[in-house]
Order: C-alpha cells, then structure tokens, then sequence
C-alpha cells in the first residue's frame, strides 16, 4: 500500500497541488509519483502498470482522495531529501522544453518513455517510435524534446534505449 501523506508532502513541495479531483489533476499526482519513484529512488511504496494513458497505479488512484485531504489539512514540509530537489529540476526543465504542451501532457510523456525504457517487457529498442506507434496523436518533436530531458537526467536504465 502507497503513503498518501508522503505523495502529499512531495506535491506540496513541488507546488502541483490537485486543484480539483478531475482527471488533469488526477494524471498530475499519478505521472509524478511514477516518476519520483522510477527515476528519482523516491519509494512512495506503488506499483504501476500500462494503461491508455501511460504509467497507472490502481492503489494510488484509489487513495487520490486522501492525498487532496492531506493538503486541506495544512501538511507542512520541513524536510526534504535531495533526490526530491533533483526531481523538482527534472520537472523544471521539462516544462521548458515542453512550452506549448499542457503540464499534464508533458508529464504523460515523459512517465510513458520513462516506462517504455525501463519496465515493459520484452525491452523496448526506441521508447519514442513506440510511444508514436502507440499514441499516434502526439507530436514527434516534443516527444524527442521530452525523450531528450528524459535522458539527460538518467532515467533511461536501458542500454539499448539510451
């Protein structure tokens, strides 16, 4: 089972707090702890799967309303590991190449190549032509933008993909 005040006192950090339970916000929380967790060693204790829409937890998704509670609630943030601020870099730099892409449309991206790269099986050889054969709707250029933010902070463990 996940920790929700965790997942609500990294989003608090972060400034991403769900302004509402709708399904922007809720792809929000869930790309960014899949990308905490698989790229950043932020264990947040959920496991994710593929789904239409990219990387999913079906426990996280359940306990999205606990997590909106906890921020009602004034959770403070007094401590914060580096990993965190490697993160919060991470997602700087890909609203910057993303620009015109909405925030929830950057992070289903880069959480979609993140897991292409590093947890479907067999191994994928190019997360970015997968990703185009199975969203064909996206624009190549910003998946390579996104596919190159992705890669300069690590988060490819695959040999062959990077």
């Amino acid at each position: 089972m996940g920790r929700y005040r965790e997942v609500a006192a990294l989003l608090r950090f972060l400034q991403l707090e769900p302004e509402s339970d709708d399904l922007r916000s809720r792809l929000i929380v869930q790309k960014v702890v899949y990308i905490a967790q698989s790229c950043f060693g932020i264990d947040l204790g959920y496991k994710f799967k593929w789904y239409s829409r990219g990387p999913y937890s079906r426990a996280l998704g359940r306990e999205f309303g606990k997590v909106v509670k906890s921020l009602k609630e004034g959770l403070e943030v007094t401590e914060v590991a580096p990993s965190v601020v490697h993160l919060q870099d991470f997602l700087r730099e890909l609203w910057r190449v993303a620009g015109r892409v909405d925030k929830s449309e950057a992070l289903e991206i880069a959480a979609s190549l993140i897991m292409l790269c590093r947890d479907i099986y067999p191994p994928v050889k190019d997360p970015v032509s997968e990703l185009m054969r199975r969203k064909s709707f996206l624009k190549r250029d910003v998946v390579e933008s996104i596919w190159g933010v992705v890669k300069r902070f690590g988060c490819c463990s695959q040999e062959g993909a990077c």
